[in-house]
């Protein structure tokens, strides 16, 4: 229609309103006269100003309209929104969307490709928080009910459109510090994409020593599936600065955060960092820890193992050595419990050194020379103290010509000891 028809239309639809405003038919005029002004023009001082007074006498007066009306009602609902949102009246738009979505109140789909302009329209302005409101609150009819779910079954233009706008929203949500609202974007509607906006806010939370902020957005992150090599660096990162800061049993809250194999040499060096600083214990419990986290990389953490096992020996702390023994069941850790053996045979400790030749005869495959060798160590030692019965028990479990040569410095014929 011409500008010429268009005003004639108002004119004719102003004297409906003058003659009925207070009937159905004036409640319909109001909202044909609400568009009219918006085909005449945009500017939000007139025409958009005008349209809206129309669009609010309708909302004011929908009562008069009977149930087959409805749909006008919430193209009439609709139109008020955009109005608002061309005004720049962006808190609120969003707060009565919001609203009338609670209530039940559902937009025509039709009008969702829409939302992305409007989206980052709110962002230009700095208005985040009515974006944020819109982007959780606003509801559809048919079977995709939010702007998620529009988003999901997009075609790519508009979804790199949604893309764009979330970027703009959380980046502005990034710059205010105000990351729980960040997140809420991003569940509200979950483009991969965003995560550039939050790999720089991980970053900066890395290298400025926020542990708690990059170990919350490194947690949020995961969950929802943005694994990047930016993040990830930065999660390797942070654990560094742990390591520095010799916080090494934090490395595994970086894990859980973001579980990535990328950090198994930083539990490789926390654990043996540990246990050089007399903290066995604690590398006890982070070797174990390390061990279930990367059940496919468990050869890497042998000779982290190794040097807790130096210290459990220097401890003598036999005990936890067959405990980490248990742990890899890796031969190339044995030599910790031939040597414990044969140091609790030194220092007199004949029970504790039988204890841990048991252990080393039932877990460690191939031992045969070294276990004869501490046996006959040991035979040696219980025939000097005398203890024929021990010794025969001894024989039994190993008959080896180590063990012979005990016998003989026992003192008494083999056959005679066997009397016993």
């Amino acid at each position: 229609m011409s500008r010429g028809q268009l005003a004639q239309a108002f004119e004719e639809y102003a004297s409906i309103i003058r003659k009925h405003g207070d009937q159905a038919i004036g409640v319909l005029a109001e909202h044909y006269s609400g568009l009219i002004q918006e085909a005449l023009g945009r500017d939000p001082k007139k025409e958009l100003q005008a349209a809206l007074g129309h669009y609010e006498s309708v909302e004011r007066q929908r009562q008069l309209l009977p149930e087959k009306y409805r749909p006008l009602l919430l193209k009439n609902r609709e139109r008020m929104f955009f109005v608002k949102i061309d005004m720049l009246r962006y808190g609120e738009a969003a707060s009565e969307l919001a609203s009338w979505c609670k209530d039940g109140y559902k937009l025509d789909p039709g009008c969702a490709w829409r939302f992305p302009a409007v989206l980052s329209q709110c962002t230009d302005d700095g208005s985040l928080g009515p974006a944020l409101e819109i982007l959780e609150g606003a509801r559809f009819a048919g079977p995709h009910t939010t702007l998620r779910d529009i988003w999901l079954a997009a075609g790519p233009a508009v979804r790199r459109g949604f893309a764009d706008a979330l970027n703009q929203i959380c980046k502005g949500f990034a710059a205010r510090k105000k990351y729980a609202e960040m997140k809420r974007a991003f569940l509200a509607l979950p483009d991969p994409q965003v995560s550039r906006s939050f790999e720089p806010v991980v970053a900066q939370a890395a290298a400025d020593g926020d542990a708690l902020l990059a170990l919350d957005l490194l947690g949020f992150v995961a969950q929802q599936g943005m694994t990047t090599p930016g993040l990830e660096r930065s999660a390797l990162a942070l654990a560094q600065k742990f390591l520095d800061s010799k916080q090494y049993m934090r490395v595994a809250n970086v894990h859980t955060a973001y579980p990535t194999r990328a950090l198994t040499k930083h539990f490789g060096s926390a654990i043996t960092e540990l246990a050089q600083a007399g903290r066995m214990d604690d590398a006890l419990e982070l070797l174990d820890n390390a061990r279930h986290r990367f059940p496919e990389d468990k050869r890497s953490f042998h000779d982290a193992a190794g040097v807790v096992m130096t210290a459990f020996q220097k401890a003598t702390r036999p005990d936890a050595l067959r405990r980490i023994y248990s742990m890899f069941g890796d031969t190339r850790l044995a030599r910790w419990l031939v040597e414990t053996a044969e140091e609790q045979l030194k220092s007199g400790n004949r029970e504790g050194a039988y204890e841990m030749m048991e252990y080393i005869h039932k877990n460690v495959p191939g031992y045969v020379r070294e276990l004869g060798r501490l046996a006959g160590d040991l035979a040696s030692r219980l025939a000097e103290a005398k203890m024929h019965e021990r010794l025969l028990a001894l024989s039994d479990e190993y008959p080896t010509a180590q063990m012979a040569a005990a016998f003989a410095d026992a003192g008494a014929p083999w056959a005679e000891l066997r009397r016993l």
